[in-house]
């Protein structure tokens, strides 16, 4: 397989499914997901409409992979498999805030090989293959940078960081580093989607990313594009975190610029 010929196809897929959410806002059915006792989690039918177009894309170039995605379980047995969020961010697109994205992983036994997220709104696709360096191609009208290489932050202090803190709504009332972080960084976000978070790190935006309750295809493809830009992703401890097959339990995310990571996860280890 062409890695570099396939990263190009699944830029195409994404911006494809993101045309698709962007067209569909404020047109849009919603429901409660089901087998989730969480009333506030939520589905569009334009997450189902993205998740069917990135999978019919996906089976037909590719027949012999599987497909792991958010909204419909998925046996995966195949040594080449891809992570799908086809809308990562619903509660946002949902509320009108224009912060969202399509995540697309290809990952082999378990490590991933390439990533692609598109900004549905902010029209710039970020893109990366293991080796070969990370980019954000940019299609907003009047831009001029288009497949630049882009770079983690160089930032070694908490003071001068943007921290992302997710899912704090469940942690807030029981671990420290919650308030820690809020007083120690020049400031925390809680902004609503994984894989623009991560994306948005490795262009060097933020320095630190913490959440206690992703799932797997929040950050498959991201992995790789941070880790692509000189960024670090394990578990909150440290611990690594590839090779790991896909399951739809929740998983800890600690995600950095790399010179933030220690310090990062020692927050973390106080409480």
């Amino acid at each position: 397989m062409d890695v570099a010929d396939t990263l190009e196809f699944v830029v195409e897929v994404a911006r494809e499914a993101g045309r698709l959410i962007e067209e569909a806002a404020g047109s849009f059915s919603v429901s409660r997901k089901r087998n989730n006792d969480d009333r506030l989690d939520v589905v569009t039918d334009a997450d189902l409409a993205s998740e069917r177009l990135i999978v019919d894309r996906l089976r037909g170039r590719f027949p012999d992979h599987d497909v792991f995605t958010e909204e419909t379980a998925h046996e995966i047995a195949s040594e080449w498999f891809w992570a799908v969020d086809p809308l990562d961010g619903t509660k946002n697109f949902v509320s009108g805030f224009p912060f969202v994205s399509v995540s697309i992983g290809l990952l082999h036994q378990g490590v991933p090989e390439l990533g692609v997220i598109h900004d549905v709104f902010g029209h710039e696709t970020y893109a990366a293959r293991r080796g070969g360096g990370a980019m954000c191609l940019t299609h907003r009208s009047g831009a001029t940078g288009n497949g630049e290489p882009i770079r983690v932050s160089d930032t070694a202090r908490l003071e001068d960081a943007l921290v992302v803190l997710e899912g704090i709504q469940i942690h807030l009332r029981e671990r420290r580093y919650v308030h820690d972080l809020h007083i120690r960084c020049r400031a925390v976000r809680n902004l609503g989607s994984a894989a623009l978070n991560i994306a948005m790190m490795a262009r060097g935006f933020f320095g630190g990313y913490i959440d206690e309750d992703l799932k797997y295809h929040d950050f498959a493809a991201g992995a790789v594009i941070l880790e692509e830009a000189g960024g670090m992703l394990t578990h909150c401890d440290g611990s690594p975190m590839w090779p790991r097959r896909p399951d739809y339990g929740d998983v800890d995310v600690l995600a950095s610029n790399g010179r933030l990571h220690d310090a990062l996860r020692a927050a973390i280890a106080e409480g």
